[in-house]
């Protein structure tokens, strides 16, 4: 039988040859088994990098948006004018006129 003090080589050159054979097609087997799998493991980590990547990108062009958005309400000049100022002088000029229009001669 197999002495415990045997190489893993020595127990290989022992084998007969169709035994080597069939020894090297299983080792090859296994060899591509591995191989496979750490190929499925990279093609879904892929996967998974590209939906994180997509998720990040509309996150941040919504966060961009209404960035925007609130810059442009905050900083808008003539909307400002337009819906704060305008309206008291021209309430003002209007009662001129109808003072003006209207006075007691």
């Amino acid at each position: 039988m197999l002495d415990f003090h045997d190489t893993e080589r020595d127990v290989f050159k022992r084998m007969e040859h169709q035994d080597q054979s069939m020894a090297l097609f299983d080792m090859m087997r296994s060899v591509r088994g591995e191989i496979a799998a750490t190929k499925r493991a990279i093609l879904d980590m892929q996967e998974d990098v590209t939906k994180y990547r997509r998720v990040r990108e509309i996150k941040e062009s919504n966060t961009e948006q209404k960035i925007e958005s609130i810059l442009a309400k905050r900083f808008d000049f003539w909307a400002y004018f337009r819906d704060k100022i305008i309206p008291p002088i021209l309430t003002m000029i209007i009662i001129a006129l109808l003072y003006l229009a209207f006075q007691n001669p």
